[in-house]
């Protein structure tokens, strides 16, 4: 809990959420507003009910490399902003764009004109990756984005909901081509069992609205 409030308080100094909270006003869900008057949110897909990996590797996220063959080559190594890492005897590999699956088998066939045993274990061990939550909870975080995630777990990796919350006006808000969609979740069916989880995506803003009395 500690960390999470030093982060936040850090964000806050570098205006991260600041920059949010400024976003979520554009487009209707901060204030004494009801989200209400400015019309439903987006229909929610069918795929934010299904748990995914967190999807591809991309620029900033940290790896960890372990040889089974060769433990003195174990290292980790952040993805350059070209998406390249560099590797012993086999120079630099891109790896964004790529699952850890993948681009853990691309490295085992490199490597096996090289070592007797060419099995590289790669894991992430830091994501660049995240998602946001701000609005009526504990602690305002940017929380890393490395597993699968649901709106509700989002929330209580930001301390919670806040005593004034409106459980049943909790938005994700995600950016697609350019364009922003607000999804409009209950999170009171959502803790009864009456409707169903909403997975988030990599960059997704979860708002949580305060209640007007």
């Amino acid at each position: 809990m500690k960390t999470n409030t030093r982060k936040a308080i850090r964000w806050q100094q570098a205006g991260v959420i600041p920059a949010i909270l400024s976003g979520l006003m554009a487009i209707g869900l901060m204030g004494g507003c009801s989200q209400d008057q400015y019309g439903p949110g987006a229909t929610i897909p069918d795929d934010a009910r299904v748990s995914k990996a967190p999807g591809v590797l991309g620029p900033g996220d940290v790896l960890s490399f372990v040889f089974s063959g060769a433990p003195e080559m174990n290292f980790a190594q952040k993805v350059r902003a070209n998406g390249y890492v560099s590797l012993p005897m086999v120079g630099d590999v891109r790896a964004s764009g790529k699952s850890l699956s993948s681009f853990q088998s691309e490295l085992t066939r490199r490597y096996k004109p090289h070592l007797q045993d060419p099995n590289v274990l790669v894991a992430l061990q830091e994501a660049a990756a995240a998602v946001y939550v701000s609005g009526a909870v504990l602690q305002p975080a940017k929380i890393p984005f490395d597993r699968p995630m649901t709106a509700l777990e989002a929330v209580m990796e930001a301390g919670g909901f806040a005593p004034t919350a409106n459980l049943r006006k909790v938005s994700v808000v995600r950016t697609e081509k350019g364009r922003h969609k607000r999804f409009d979740l209950d999170m009171t069916a959502v803790l009864s069992g009456a409707a169903g989880a909403f997975y988030l995506k990599p960059y997704d803003v979860v708002y949580v609205a305060e209640r007007l009395w």
